[in-house]
């Protein structure tokens, strides 16, 4: 998720004038990105607070701002300095106040959003209070987890008696009050497709409110089916192929995509916004699969079923030496069908039957304007081709036959063996486990078993993807080395994102790879459905101390806190354990986001063992840490 202070806000126009900042529009495509991992010293000094962040590729400056109040509440910015360097260091007028920096990349090309953070010096910071209540932190709205709604979240305001949430299109319009509840979750059905809203909520008690200050981002995802009814012309179009489609609920494009057959490698050749497209680009020498795919604002569809065209193009003579039909031959079968990826084993061909006809003739082609192959003599209606290969395009002609000779060549149609078509939706898990990636597709048609693959592009070549497994399900487990974070000395593999293609298989027959699925996120970039990555266990803390007689009726536990523990959104939380014998069971004494606990269940005289395990905001627990031992005495 997304605070607000990562996005443009009501004051920009404002900081533009004041501190000689040009914004002419929205970045270029070359401006930088907004500074990430801003961090603010929090009474670490006595007398300054040390900003850092890390270095965005292409800016050649950063500028630092600063106010000691919340813009939304007013605040005030006063730039700091322009510098070329990934740190500063802040003199506040005075200490003991928190106060807010922002952070902004520029260059040449334009300048990125602002990030943030909040910081102190001297006694840990006090935050500016406007009133009894305080606004809800983590406000939360989620980005495409549910297609009919937006659900908006945050924690709870002492004292709050209920909460009302606000909306709007952009940071500065005005707010539109959705609702009101008492609880700490408010579902949004009202939202629009693929738009992006910002959302604030308020604590209320009687006639009193909070502020509005904490607010995030989010947008309901609309799915857009594949498009139906795909039709390409037979031979209607001298040197074209026309594609139709019917329409998709909520389509705002169409992608066209194309191959030479059934199973081949497409290739996207056009996109419109209508239902139809005439492919110029067509040789005699094919026939040509087309497949469509719908897209809106932020979502594309699966892959249409395919269908086959081709232009119509003069056909050479039979070259079979047959002459024209005898007085008495019977006409040409009719209703020559070919089957299209019905079987993998076979292609069947069926037709109508001829009154006064002994024997049917089956006659085969590469190409519809090939040269014809005679395959089979008859008396049947159907016939099964058992020697084509896999995935490959066949045209077939028909004759009929009696005593007085043969019928003309029927009309042709064009069948193929099914080859399992490449697995679509191949997802994989991003921070779902700590020891594996699991990924998942959707079943070929046809296939017997799967070959997963793995890269660490996105857009690696064939000979970079390396092979993995073989399984007949749809779904693998990918198991990968635990890593922990920010654990020096820890064994820990690299937590490295992977990605993941399926290849579908018959008894004689492979898919080509599975697609990579992309999605837009909010800062218009690109993820990948197919990308998954292991979690990382949080680090386990450190510095645990326990008491010895320094407090009357309780033992005090103590641990060190990092930056992460307090900016994280929601933060992390800690668990405090205790046993008393260094090896014994521990019994968990408490759930804490502070950085000490007070065990006042401990009895005088007994010493206590105590350890703490860190919970990072996904719900995984560190390691145990280093014990301590504490006790008070009995007075």
């Amino acid at each position: 998720m997304l605070n607000f202070f990562t996005r443009p806000f009501l004051i920009l126009a404002l900081l533009c004038c004041a501190f000689h900042l040009s914004v002419a529009g929205p970045a270029a495509a070359s401006a930088p990105q907004a500074p990430s991992n801003v961090m603010a010293s929090d009474g670490l000094y006595g007398d300054k607070v040390i900003i850092n962040w890390d270095t965005v590729a292409g800016a050649e400056k950063y500028v630092i701002l600063r106010s000691e109040r919340p813009v939304s509440r007013g605040g005030v910015m006063t730039r700091l300095a322009i510098l070329s360097r990934t740190y500063y260091e802040d003199t506040p007028p005075e200490c003991g106040l928190v106060y807010y920096y922002w952070v902004r990349a520029v260059n040449d090309d334009g300048a990125s959003r602002f990030s943030h953070a909040k910081g102190s010096c001297g006694t840990a910071g006090t935050e500016p209070i406007t009133g009894t209540l305080q606004p809800p932190e983590n406000v939360s709205a989620t980005d495409g987890d549910f297609t009919d709604k937006i659900r908006i979240t945050w924690d709870r305001s002492p004292g709050a008696a209920s909460y009302e949430i606000y909306r709007a299109e952009d940071f500065a319009d005005p707010k539109t009050r959705l609702g009101s509840t008492t609880n700490i979750t408010f579902d949004d059905t009202t939202a629009d497709c693929c738009i992006d809203y910002y959302y604030w909520v308020k604590a209320k008690k009687g006639s009193e409110a909070s502020d509005f200050f904490y607010s995030d981002i989010g947008y309901r995802d609309c799915p857009v089916s594949a498009p139906a009814n795909v039709n390409a012309s037979d031979g209607a179009q001298e040197d074209a192929v026309l594609v139709t489609w019917k329409a998709s609920t909520g389509a705002t494009s169409y992608d066209i995509y194309r191959a030479t057959s059934p199973t081949g490698s497409r290739s996207k050749i056009a996109d419109t916004t209508d239902t139809q497209y005439t492919d110029t680009r067509v040789t005699c020498d094919d026939a040509y699969f087309y497949w469509i795919q719908a897209n809106n604002l932020c979502s594309t569809s699966p892959y249409s079923d395919s269908d086959s065209g081709y232009p119509l193009c003069p056909i050479p003579p039979d070259g079979d030496g047959t002459p024209d039909p005898a007085p008495g031959a019977p006409a040409a079968p009719a209703g020559v069908s070919a089957s299209d990826g019905t079987y993998t084993d076979r292609i069947f061909i069926t037709w109508q039957a001829v009154p006064n006809t002994v024997f049917y003739d089956v006659y085969r082609a590469n190409r519809y304007t090939g040269q014809k192959e005679k395959l089979a003599t008859t008396k049947e209606t159907s016939y099964s081709d058992r020697s084509t290969p896999p995935g490959s395009t066949f045209f077939y002609w028909i004759k009929g036959k009696n005593a007085s000779g043969d019928s003309e060549f029927s009309n042709f149609d064009a069948g193929y063996r099914l080859c399992p078509s490449a697995p679509t939706n191949v997802s994989a898990t991003k921070d779902a486990y700590l020891d594996r990636i699991r990924v998942t597709w959707a079943a070929s048609r046809g296939a017997v078993e799967y070959d997963v693959y793995r890269a660490i592009f996105p857009t690696a070549t064939p000979g970079m993807k390396t092979k993995i497994a073989t399984v007949k399900g749809t779904s693998y487990d990918d198991m990968l080395d635990p890593c922990v974070l920010n654990c020096p000395g820890c064994y820990s593999s690299l937590n490295i994102p992977y990605y993941y293609w399926v290849m579908a298989k018959s008894a004689d027959c492979v898919s080509p790879f599975s697609q990579n699925r992309s999605y837009r996120l909010r800062d218009n970039s690109t993820e990948y459905h197919n990308r998954g990555n292991i979690h990382c266990r949080p680090p386990a803390p450190t510095g645990v101390s326990a008491s010895n007689g320094g407090f009357l009726n309780h033992i005090q536990i103590k641990w060190n806190t990092t930056s992460t523990d307090h900016q994280s959104n929601p933060k992390h939380k800690f668990d405090v354990w205790r046993s008393t014998a260094p090896d014994g069971p521990k019994t968990k004494l408490a759930e804490t986001f502070a950085s000490a606990f007070n065990d006042v269940r401990a009895t005088c005289g007994t010493t206590y063992y105590y350890w703490v395990r860190r919970i990072d905001p996904q719900g995984f627990a560190s390691h145990f840490s280093h014990y301590d031992s504490g006790s008070f005495a009995c007075r």
